[in-house]
């Protein structure tokens, strides 16, 4: 019948997972037989859900300061600057729905409007974007994935894990440089040691790692 009155993956997974461990608790108290909503999705629903993703940090730079500098839409710098900064749900922002605070529209005409203006253009920004792409970046600076499940509020630590699918080759290319600067300190500490017999920190050690 959701599929019908055209709802959304997203939602009908939404409004399942909410009422399978209702209908659980009640097999488990022997009030019903069998869990009606104990079935796969994926075999019921066709996904059409699209993919967030995330921005660069060269592409949230460049449209935060158009945001700051246009005369329209530099009202909305602060909200903007606090949802890309912080990871929170639009809801957690405002304590609003978005009835109340139509956010959604807001970005998707100072989106239009950055687009109207310079050639090399924007993806769809959302508040969920802004959200995703704090994400990502904490993931891309080497958070651990159990303290950034904590801070995003994941309950499935396999949410949190799908952001670090996002990372590219350049992340990779990054963190490969990251670790041949770690090994080179490991050595240079082991050369120094068998030299003097002791360990000997240097800044130039530090300042690598």
């Amino acid at each position: 019948m959701m599929c019908r009155n055209r709802r959304r993956h997203s939602t009908i997974k939404t409004i399942r997972g909410v009422l399978r461990p209702a209908f659980q608790l009640a097999v488990d108290d022997d009030i019903l037989h069998k869990n009606p909503f104990n079935f796969e999705l994926v075999g019921v629903v066709v996904n059409d859900s699209v993919r967030r993703e995330a921005l660069t940090r060269d592409q949230m730079r460049k449209f935060l300061k158009f945001v700051h500098d246009d005369n329209c839409y530099c009202k909305y710098y602060e909200a903007f600057y606090i949802l890309f900064h912080t990871g929170m749900c639009i809801s957690e922002f405002c304590g609003l729905t978005i009835s109340d605070l139509d956010m959604e529209n807001r970005f998707k005409h100072a989106v239009t409007r950055y687009n109207d203006i310079y050639r090399i253009q924007m993806p769809t920004i959302t508040p969920h974007v802004c959200r995703h792409t704090y994400c990502s970046n904490q993931a891309k600076a080497g958070m651990n994935p159990k303290t950034l499940q904590y801070l995003m509020g994941h309950s499935d630590i396999g949410v949190t894990l799908n952001t670090y699918t996002h990372l590219g080759l350049e992340d990779a290319a990054a963190e490969m440089a990251r670790m041949e600067a770690v090994e080179a300190a490991r050595r240079e500490q082991e050369k120094l040691s068998g030299e003097s017999g002791q360990i000997v920190l240097t800044q130039k050690m530090f300042k690598t790692v």
